[in-house]
């Protein structure tokens, strides 16, 4: 790799590695944010992807519930972004760290495949939360998967790939270095 291409490699891995820790820190919050304003909102809201719910019904322990599911579900995709940040790190060091670069992106693939099934589980866990207190044969259970979790899922395998692809990048260069 000419040294001028390396430069631009490290250039953008350190962009991305500011861009992932940003996002680490501002997604989490926002999305805990609208989690609880859809809780405190009076009337029926739409909060649970086409499940209509009066929010003022539900308990106060459902409403407690909805939302340590939904911070769990973010802290989890807050450390899917830390770790990206990280791979992005040690690609954009002066003396990269190749093996620490595909760890570190591999396990972000594995956060974010937690993030994407995670999310129907908490959506359907918050729909029966959010339900529970209506009178049988009222109460919901909705299960769905959409447009976000088979995105979370191909972001994770490319993730993944990347990572075993950077891997091996590794070990060629070890062999490289051993063989002059």
């Amino acid at each position: 790799m000419s040294i001028a291409a390396r430069e631009r490699l490290r250039i953008l891995a350190r962009r991305m590695a500011g861009l992932s820790f940003a996002l680490a820190c501002i997604i989490p919050p926002l999305v805990l944010i609208a989690v609880f304003k859809a809780l405190e909102q009076s009337g029926d809201a739409d909060i649970f992807n086409g499940v209509a719910v009066d929010p003022s019904g539900i308990g106060t322990a459902a409403k407690a519930g909805i939302y340590a599911l939904n911070s769990a579900l973010a802290l989890a995709l807050s450390r899917a972004l830390w770790r990206l940040q990280e791979s992005f790190r040690h690609l954009g060091a002066d003396a990269p760290k190749l093996d620490d670069a595909a760890a570190a992106m591999a396990a972000s693939g594995r956060w974010f495949l937690i993030v994407a099934i995670g999310g129907v589980f908490v959506r359907t866990a918050s729909v029966v939360l959010a339900t529970l207190h209506l009178p049988a044969g009222e109460r919901l259970l909705s299960i769905g998967i959409g447009q976000p979790e088979l995105f979370g899922v191909l972001v994770a395998g490319t993730l993944l790939a990347l990572g075993h692809v950077v891997a091996l990048a590794a070990s060629l260069d070890a062999e490289n270095r051993e063989f002059v």
